[in-house]
Parts: structure tokens; C-alpha cells; sequence
């Protein structure tokens, strides 16, 4: 507290000090005061006509707050309706942020200088493919803080991340897919033929219901997922892609028909189940029935059930159906799908050049002037 008075300077939203001190104090649009002392009527002047001016262009941002990034972010986390399993990423995450200079600093005092030199220190901590994803985590989080007013705009502009290196996937062929179908549990037979032709994620796959398949309409709804404890079910992954009806070959509907008839539905009414009837757990599934499988069947160490789901993207990709009905059948997004499977798609050059040699040999007009020519 400051011992003295203050007296009015004659200017509007200023008062001196008995010391010489300028108090600058304005109206927010929050309809609250903030003040600010400053050692001379100028700097006091031009804080309060920023403030003024930032109110009126809407890019105002309260300076009194003293909200840490490592605060917001943890706050960000836990307002969030994400499941459990994201929840508990992201808490790992805020570790990143914990102690570090940046998650001390005001979101509003933070800028992309301060986002460069924490994405460095971090940089010699974690793999680039970590960081990739942390930087998106934080990217997040500051667009939140924009949006919540804490910040003008986002500091996370121009930052200079380290190359992911990318390594060259080579997926699943058909032949080892279905050698790795007959080399599953005669129960589990179907599961791996609709993963591998279909894409589903395990959590979609263990979550089908018989009325799920719909064979006069030639359709498998994905509508929900299990989740990892085998018992809950829950909405599907990022739900403005991921409720869809997956149209099915005659193959897949043969193999859910037969599995059906063998492996009568329980009360739950789930496709797939444990030979209890109940429903399957991820880690159950993976390393009592899905990796004996692989080894059984002479896949590449290494192999999980997502390998089933990029190698029906890449099949379909490969033959040419277009990425936006890949796409919708992953429950992926355009750019998602076109980020994670580029790989598989045939090249530019390749396309270009069967597309130039089918409309010229088309052209019924260009080949008789041909054979005219030639008989001149």
C-alpha cells in the first residue's frame, strides 16, 4: 500500500501521487476497473490509450490476470469432455509444461519466443514424434486462451519444430491378412476378416451389435465402441466422423452371416464376444488371441490389430477408390485420411498419365483423322 494521496490530474482516468506516481485507470468490458501506476503521465497516457484502443477493436485482454500457462492448461484438461484414456494423455502432457519457464509465465505475457525456446528444451528431452504431438496439445491449449480471452492471438506461429522422420510402412497384403484369419480362434474368424476389409478401429469392432449388420441393405453401422475394460460402451471417436454405415463386400457379409449362425448372440446382443459371452477386452484380445495368431500365421513381429486397419485403407486406396469415400469409411477426416495414407495412394505421374492415354485413345475423332493422315 502506498502511504500519501491521490489527486485528480485534470485527465480523464489519471491521478497523482503526493510521490510523483501516475495511476492510469480505465473501465473494462467486463464493466470492472483496472489500474495500472506508472513514474510519469506519458507512459500512464499511452498504456491507457492502448487499453482503450484494444476495447474498442475487441482485442482486449485483461492485464490483471495472472493466470500461468501451466494453470491454464491443467484447467483446459479437466473442463474438457474427453474420455478417460485422452484425459489421462494429456495429464501426462501437462508434466511438459510443470516447472518449465513457459508453463511459469502469464498466458497473456507469453509469446512465440517464449513458445521456440520451450519447444527447444524439450526438443533434447523427447523424440520429435513426442514433441509433434505435445506442440499440438499446447496449440490447443493457447487457442483456448484466445478464445477465453486471456490472450489477443496465439503464440504458437512460426515455431521451428525438429523432423519427424517418417518411416516407410509397408502394409498388411491380402494374403497375410486372411492366413492370419484362419489362424485365429475359429470365434474370432469374422472379427479379423471385417477389420481388415472394413477398417475399424478394435474399439468400433468390439463394439458391433448383431442389429449393427444390415446384409439386405449390404451395411455395417459403426454406432459405438467398447472401451478398453471390455465392459463399457461408449460413443465412437470423434463423432462428426465417426457414426457411418460401412458398405460391405459380399465376402465380409458371408463371414459375419456364418459367425453368427456359429456363435449365437448373448443378452448383450454383441457381435463379438468371449466364449462367456461376454465382451472382450482390448489387452485380453491382443495378447491371448490376436498375437499367438500372428506368430502362428509367420507375420513380422510387431504387428497389432490397427495393422488390419491401415492395410484396408491402403487397399482401397491402392484400387483406386477416392480418398473422400476412403475417408468416410475410416471415420476419418479428408485431411486426416490424406496426412496418414499418402503412401498408399498411386502417384501423381502414374494417375496423369493412364488418365492422358485413356481420353486420346478414346477419341474416336482423333484416330480416324489419324488413319486419313496415314493414308495421304
Amino acid at each position: 500500500m502506498m502511504s500519501g494521496t491521490w489527486k485528480a490530474t485534470g485527465k480523464p482516468g489519471l491521478r497523482r501521487h503526493t510521490s510523483g506516481k501516475v495511476q492510469a485507470r480505465y473501465r473494462g468490458p467486463d464493466n470492472k476497473f483496472r489500474t495500472k501506476v506508472f513514474d510519469g503521465t506519458r507512459e500512464a497516457e499511452r498504456w491507457l490509450r492502448q487499453q482503450r484502443v484494444a476495447i474498442d477493436s475487441g482485442s482486449h485482454v485483461d492485464p490483471s490476470d495472472r493466470t500461468t500457462v501451466a494453470e491454464f492448461a491443467r484447467q483446459w484438461v479437466e473442463s474438457r469432455p474427453h474420455r478417460a484414456s485422452t484425459t489421462k494423455r494429456y495429464r501426462g502432457m501437462l508434466t511438459h509444461l510443470d516447472g518449465s519457464a513457459l508453463g511459469r509465465t502469464r498466458v497473456s505475457a507469453v509469446k512465440p519466443l517464449h513458445v521456440q525456446a520451450w519447444v527447444s528444451e524439450r526438443s533434447v528431452l523427447i523424440s520429435p514424434s513426442t514433441l509433434d504431438r505435445l506442440f499440438t496439445f499446447l496449440r490447443s491449449v493457447f487457442k483456448s486462451a484466445v478464445e477465453n480471452g486471456l490472450l489477443h492471438r496465439s503464440p504458437c506461429v512460426g515455431i521451428v519444430l525438429p523432423e519427424v522422420q517418417r518411416m516407410e510402412y509397408v502394409p498388411l497384403t491380402v494374403q497375410q491378412v486372411q492366413a492370419l484369419a484362419n489362424a485365429v480362434p475359429p470365434r474370432y474368424r469374422a472379427a479379423v476378416i471385417v477389420q481388415g476389409t472394413c477398417g475399424l478401429r478394435i474399439g468400433e469392432l468390439l463394439g458391433l451389435k448383431v442389429d449393427d449388420f444390415d446384409r439386405a441393405a449390404k451395411v455395417l453401422r459403426v454406432r459405438r465402441q467398447m472401451l478398453q475394460d471390455g465392459k463399457t460402451l461408449g460413443p465412437v471417436k470423434a463423432l462428426a466422423h465417426g457414426l457411418r454405415d460401412i458398405p460391405l463386400p459380399s465376402h465380409v457379409a458371408t463371414a459375419i452371416a456364418e459367425h453368427i449362425l456359429a456363435t449365437p448372440p448373448h443378452g448383450s446382443g454383441l457381435l463379438f464376444t468371449t466364449a462367456h459371452g461376454n465382451g472382450i477386452r482390448y489387452d485380453s484380445y491382443a495378447e491371448k488371441v490376436f498375437k499367438p495368431a500372428c506368430r502362428r500365421a509367420g507375420l513380422p513381429a510387431g504387428i497389432t490389430t490397427h495393422d488390419l486397419r491401415h492395410h484396408a485403407a491402403s487397399e482401397m486406396l491402392h484400387r483406386g477408390v477416392p480418398p473422400a469415400t476412403v475417408a468416410r469409411i475410416l471415420g476419418h477426416s479428408i485431411t486426416e485420411l490424406l496426412k496418414t495414407y499418402a503412401h498408399a495412394m498411386p502417384t501423381g505421374d502414374d494417375m496423369a498419365r493412364q488418365a492422358m492415354t485413356a481420353a486420346w485413345t478414346a477419341d474416336v475423332s482423333y484416330r480416324v483423322s489419324q488413319n486419313v493422315d496415314g493414308e495421304r
